[in-house]
């Protein structure tokens, strides 16, 4: 599908609100993650996005974090379950999804109808946040950087 060739290109997340997240979930001092009782939801989802980013990253450079098990995708499958990601939808699980599906598109082998379901399962939670709507009146509060991030994420899931 067009919608996943260019999600390549794509912005996701900018570089700084990943690492903003990372250096809010990832304790340096005590070399834990701590995940905010009053933002627990988001946080877990945040966690699965830079597990992801990180597993994607692992693939494509060399890193001195190697994970030939695939535990990793284990702890992202977690994280996205205690984000609730298939009952609340919202911009993390939207980018959540799309960073976990770019990863098993370009690295495992994956069938069109595997394909359709994960691009329709991105739509349906781009829909659900609004996306198909103005997004510079229902997102008034976001900059604007971060409005044309999700014009770009909506125009690639609908391939205009």
């Amino acid at each position: 599908h067009t919608a996943y060739r260019r999600q390549r290109q794509m912005c996701i997340r900018d570089r700084s609100q990943i690492m903003e997240t990372f250096h809010k979930i990832f304790n340096q001092h005590s070399n834990k993650i701590e995940i905010d009782s009053k933002r627990e939801i988001q946080d877990f989802l945040q966690l699965a996005i830079i597990l992801t980013i990180l597993k994607i990253t692992s693939v494509y450079k060399d890193t001195p974090f190697n994970d030939p098990e695939n535990k990793l995708i284990l702890y992202i499958d977690a994280a996205l379950g205690f984000g609730e990601l298939i009952t609340r939808s919202s911009i993390p699980a939207l980018q959540a999804v799309i960073l976990l599906n770019s990863y098993r598109l370009f690295v495992e082998d994956m069938n069109e109808i595997d394909l359709y379901f994960l691009i329709q399962l991105c739509q349906d939670f781009a829909i659900a946040i609004g996306l198909h709507k103005n997004i510079d009146v229902l997102y008034e509060d976001k900059s604007v950087e971060e409005r044309e991030m999700l014009k770009t994420i909506w125009n690639c899931l609908n391939d205009e």
